[in-house]
């Protein structure tokens, strides 16, 4: 790519800085390329990079194999096959993802490192869809909130991340902290993101055509492209905030019943989610591969509480194929809030998260005389509240969130016998 670019470059081809357009897998593709020449300390000659439904956080296609995903993305008479490589980066819970989103957007280490994007740097834009494939066979891989391919929190490269460190918990009533990863792009910098109600994951790609939408609607993919192409460093977080209304706008229409301006597609395709992506691992820093992370309210007995939420809340669990120890929860915001809140006691409304973990052997374990420890509340019913939490920390409509999670590692006190 650097060669191709270099030499487009130097024929006057393009233009540096040029501005790129991505689509799809080109997303990760355009960010390991700018991302690498900013460690190599080479200059980033890309001005404004917009994203059509990139697959930043995967997609759960890339789980059902190769030739299935490229014939999806590219047309079912299509034979195009994703590569092996490409596939497992996809895939969702990669460990490529969350190492590309640590060196590109985030910094685990809570310093200050400074990231390729922002006013002064490249100015990334994000936008997706979450219309469902209509297409007869397509039909068979749609999920609510998603594109059809992409699911629309997975796309947007608005991500936060944080350490919860379970090695000093006193016990699984410990209330604990969180470390959180520093946002590269700096302090209230926000990067646009629109979620369109009437795109689905190849017509995003195709701005000049109607949508089969009114007018107005039809025309807001190919306006945000523009608007996008004339955004300067001092406008780009007006842009963020009006494209924040427009993504607000298509998560409305799922909060009622039936859509009458889209009458063939069911509610729940335009629920707003969120990804909770865990990553275990011990206190040598080792992968802890067998675990299971609770979701529960504050209730003194949230069984049926938990409950609830895997089966009503919980859209989906996947565990990483490469490493299970990376696990992505897909989460309908607009169910936890219709469903599971008004299920539990008015005053336990919020929701915890914890873990546990299986023995590694006879003589070592996890925790020492419970098999799991502490908890974090990361949402809240009651809105204010929801505001007031750490931007970082708390649950993010329409957002990944990347969660690294440590756990001590004990010898048995009889320890090892010979």
């Amino acid at each position: 790519m650097d060669t191709v670019i270099a030499g487009m470059i130097a024929d006057k081809t393009l233009t540096d800085p040029f501005d790129m357009i991505v689509h799809s897998t080109g997303g990760l593709v355009a960010r390991e390329w700018i991302v690498g020449r900013m460690e190599r300390g080479e200059p980033v000659p890309v001005k404004r990079l917009i994203m059509l439904a990139p697959a930043n956080f995967g997609s759960s296609l890339a789980r059902l194999g190769k030739s299935m995903l490229g014939r999806v993305i590219k047309g079912w008479g299509s034979w195009f096959e994703i590569g092996q490589e490409m596939l497992n980066g996809l895939e969702l819970a990669s460990q490529y993802q969350w190492d590309l989103a640590r060196r590109d957007l985030l910094d685990a280490t809570g310093g200050q490192a400074a990231g390729p994007y922002g006013p002064g740097k490249t100015l990334p834009f994000v936008i997706t869809g979450t219309k469902p494939y209509t297409e007869a066979l397509r039909q068979v891989v749609n999920e609510p909130g998603a594109d059809g391919t992409v699911r629309v929190p997975a796309a947007n490269m608005n991500v936060s991340g944080y350490t919860i460190d379970f090695t000093h918990s006193a016990g699984p009533d410990t209330e604990m902290t969180a470390k959180p990863w520093t946002w590269r792009a700096g302090p209230g910098v926000e990067i646009p993101f629109a979620v369109l109600p009437d795109r689905d994951h190849t017509t995003i790609t195709q701005p000049a055509s109607s949508s089969g939408a009114d007018g107005e609607t039809s025309g807001r993919l190919a306006a945000l492209i523009l608007e996008a192409l004339d955004c300067t460093d001092a406008g780009y977080a007006a842009v963020a905030a009006s494209w924040k209304s427009v993504s607000d706008a298509t998560g409305a229409l799922g909060a009622g019943g039936a859509v009458p301006a889209f009458p063939d597609v069911e509610a729940e395709y335009f629920h707003q989610h969120m990804q909770f992506i865990t990553h275990a691992i011990d206190n040598a820093g080792d992968p802890v591969r067998d675990y299971f992370v609770e979701f529960f309210s504050s209730a003194p007995n949230s069984i049926k509480d938990t409950v609830a939420f895997q089966g009503k809340v919980l859209r989906d669990c996947a565990k990483n194929s490469i490493d299970e120890s990376f696990l992505c929860f897909y989460i309908d915001r607009e169910l936890l809030l219709s469903q599971f809140y008004k299920a539990v006691q008015a005053k336990y409304t919020e929701l915890r998260v914890s873990i546990s973990a299986a023995a590694p052997g006879g003589n070592v374990r996890y925790f020492e005389k419970h098999n799991s420890a502490g908890y974090l509340t990361i949402h809240y019913a009651d809105g204010p509240t929801r505001e007031a939490m750490p931007i970082d920390r708390r649950l993010r409509r329409n957002a990944t969130h990347l969660v690294e999670m440590r756990l001590p590692r004990n010898l048995d006190k009889e320890g090892f016998h010979f």
